[in-house]
């Protein structure tokens, strides 16, 4: 994950459609920006607040940028490996 250094690029990131997280404590909180509102997603807690109540409540926390592995996934791979298994090669 790759740290984000200024709150006002948070702001940036989720204004254009990224998701940023926190770690606290090994828990992780994602955040997304959806009808002019901070979505808040975490293990056992979902919230919207607006962009004042986001800086107020998170302005000093170390943010993340964060990337879904599901993106990386080369699916020329996978196609390569279901026809190898097809044909009784493990």
């Amino acid at each position: 994950m790759e740290k984000i250094e200024d709150f006002s690029e948070v702001l940036r990131y989720l204004q254009d459609g990224e998701a940023v997280c926190i770690v606290n404590r090994s828990k992780i909180t994602y955040f997304f920006y959806s009808h002019n509102k901070i979505v808040v997603v975490s293990e056992n807690f979902n919230t919207s607040i607006t962009p004042k109540q986001f800086q107020q409540l998170y302005e000093k926390e170390n943010f993340y940028l964060y990337k879904n592995n599901e993106e990386e996934i080369d699916l020329s791979k996978d196609d390569e490996y279901y026809s190898w298994k097809g044909k009784g090669v493990n």
